[in-house]
């Protein structure tokens, strides 16, 4: 009688654990999707800054030859941390 209490009680508890590992799985691909989100968010703020940069070099650079200048350096020279980032290096 105890066994087939246990028997009873096993067939209840095991769809219970298949169900609970479902669940962990699913709240951790949710985690990482929700950290991947962030890190693109993140990512394509850095994207619209770059953007922005390029722009703001190419029309300074312009400026600059149009009013006569040849070198861009005398204006801008990007910082060494600039420089870095730029290379892939952490900074």
């Amino acid at each position: 009688m105890v066994k087939d209490a246990e028997q009873r009680l096993q067939a209840l508890v095991q769809p219970m654990t298949a169900l609970r590992q479902r669940l962990d799985a699913a709240e951790q691909k949710l985690r990482v999707a929700q950290v991947e989100g962030a890190l693109h968010s993140q990512a394509d703020r850095v994207r619209a800054i770059e953007a922005a940069l390029v722009a703001g070099m190419h029309e300074l650079g312009s400026s600059v030859r149009r009013a006569g200048f040849m070198g861009l350096a005398s204006f801008f020279t990007p910082s060494q941390k600039l420089r870095d980032v730029a290379n892939g290096i952490w900074v």
